[in-house]
């Protein structure tokens, strides 16, 4: 490999380790063996596929810019949205000993991500119980960030869906901007973006209405509510919370129902 390749090589090495050490310290062992990683970059334009359903590729990658979803189609031909992801966020670990991917990932805007082999994935998670933490702290927190959306559903009104969505965005927008921060220095010119303001979500209503369980008529008709109350402004660039307090007072988020945030 030429010296600029090796140069490469480790940025993207760093960038994978930088994200990891934020949950668990590592040690030399673990260092050497992240070192070893073959990983490449991919960038993607808006709207574009990084992996499809029911396809027996599964990628494994940390996204470094950009915001993407994940879907899973129903026999019958619908897609439905249940979850994005952001800068600093895993996607393809629940499916890595999968036989085939249950849903599809797409990109919302243009994104980069750091990819690397299946095998080796594996391979990280069977020699190395620290590397195996980290990873599951990282999987197990988006989880949980998942299914406390699902119970949303049940328990809750479409205000309060839509408020709790929209502070969950705020926080994930809050993290993403943290992992730019602390990789900027070994990041490649042009890979990191400036991100928003956490207080603007960038979500297509129809994304809302998907991963809420509602009609996109439902969504419009309950932001146009809170923007009339002085919560939010919509504009085309995305939501912006305006009150968060009382947004919060929408969402009836007591401090434990908000620890899932933190």
């Amino acid at each position: 490999m030429s010296s600029f390749g090796e140069n490469k090589q480790a940025r993207l090495v760093s960038v994978i380790t930088r994200r990891l050490q934020t949950v668990g310290t590592l040690e030399d062992a673990e260092l050497r063996l992240l070192g070893r990683l073959h990983l490449y970059r991919h960038q993607y334009e808006k709207n574009s596929s990084i992996s499809l359903q029911g396809k027996s590729e599964k990628p494994v990658a940390l996204l470094e810019r950009g915001i993407v979803y994940s879907y899973r189609c129903t026999p019958e031909g619908a897609r439905y949205v249940f979850d994005v992801h952001f800068p600093g966020e895993f996607i393809g670990l629940a499916n890595l000993d999968a036989p085939d991917r249950n849903h599809g990932i797409r990109t919302l805007t243009s994104s980069a991500a750091i990819f690397m082999d299946q095998h080796e994935a594996k391979l990280l998670l069977d020699y190395s119980s620290r590397i195996t933490r980290s990873l599951l702290y990282l999987l197990s927190h988006q989880q949980r960030m998942l299914t406390e959306r699902m119970l949303s559903i049940a328990r809750f009104s479409a205000p309060q869906r839509i408020a709790r969505l929209l502070l969950e965005m705020r926080q994930r927008c809050i993290h993403a901007a943290q992992f730019s921060s602390s990789t900027a220095m070994v990041q490649e010119p042009g890979i990191t973006a400036p991100l928003n303001s956490p207080n603007r979500i960038c979500l297509p209503q129809t994304v809302i209405a998907d991963m809420l369980g509602l009609s996109v008529v439902h969504v419009n008709r309950t932001l146009k509510n809170l923007r009339q109350h002085g919560l939010v402004t919509i504009c085309s660039r995305g939501i912006d919370i305006v009150k968060l307090s009382e947004l919060e007072e929408v969402a009836h988020c007591s401090e434990e129902a908000m620890l899932f945030l933190e």
